[in-house]
């Protein structure tokens, strides 16, 4: 009788390990594109069809509660920006630090085109992550005609549907896509310079708001469209939009967005500059 079959040698075990090793790959590549599927869904999704213009991968879905001497005001955001509610947050509480510190100056008798120098430096700061180069923003503002004179009973989500044309539903709406091809602020800050400590280069401003600040903050109105909401559970609004998309009085094409959002409440200052 001859030898028995060497039973878990070297030669056998290795087809074994290699077939475990891809297994546990494999596994562990569904789990990892299956939270990126959620996490993708998670943030909504926009698609734009135009000729001129591409849409974004949203990160962040608000319901914006914004609070001032005013009243109170709302708005539903789709953004490119990760976090967005605690950089709007930081951002408007570095806004209000920025421009006491210009009121401080000037009752302190410095220079005024000096200190407003400052303050536009101060909100460079402030924003340069909230509105950075590259960012991308669907914003809906609702326009509830049946509540009341007030801004916020108007803009106030309520489940149900609205359009842009026509008088059904509960009330029209007014949205835009802001697409920040440059650095904003930064080049605002760079074009404010003074001649003097009182008196401002008024020729380089109006460089920056003739020949740069429009190619560097581009917005593209939804016209035509409707509207639904429904939810509204601890802030969690459910949007679907629908329109055509204007480049000034132009069609350019058409958007449409789903998203799902979390309320993010905010105090704000009037007039930011």
């Amino acid at each position: 009788m001859g030898p028995s079959p060497v039973v878990g040698t070297a030669a056998t075990r290795a087809p074994a390990r290699l077939r475990d090793s891809v297994q546990r790959m494999s596994k562990r590549l569904i789990l990892f594109l299956a939270a990126a599927s959620l996490t993708t869904a998670g943030c909504g999704s926009i698609n734009v069809s135009s000729d001129e213009l591409d849409g974004f991968s949203p990160s962040s879905q608000i319901w914006l509660s914004k609070g001032s001497a005013a009243g109170r005001t709302h708005e539903l955001i789709l953004s490119s920006v990760g976090n967005y509610c605690r950089l709007k947050r930081a951002a408007e509480a570095a806004r209000i630090e920025a421009q006491a510190a210009h009121q401080a100056r000037l009752e302190g008798g410095d220079p005024s085109c000096e200190s407003f120098d400052s303050l536009v430096d101060d909100l460079h700061d402030a924003y340069r992550d909230l509105e950075k180069s590259g960012s991308r923003q669907l914003r809906i503002e609702l326009d509830r005609a049946d509540v009341g004179d007030t801004l916020e009973a108007r803009t106030a989500p309520s489940a149900g549907t609205y359009s842009q044309v026509g008088s059904g539903g509960l009330g029209s709406f007014t949205a835009a896509l802001t697409y920040r091809e440059d650095d904003w602020w930064g080049r605002y800050a760079d074009a404010y310079a003074c001649l003097d400590p009182e008196n401002l280069d008024m020729d380089a401003l109006l460089d920056f708001q003739t020949e740069e600040a429009p190619s560097a903050l581009e917005v593209y109105q939804v016209s035509a469209g409707d509207l639904e909401l429904s939810g509204g559970d601890d802030g969690a609004w459910e949007v679907v939009l629908s329109g055509d998309l204007l480049s000034g009085t132009n069609s350019i094409g058409t958007v449409q967005a789903e998203f799902t959002t979390e309320e993010c409440a905010i105090e704000v200052v009037d007039q930011p500059l």
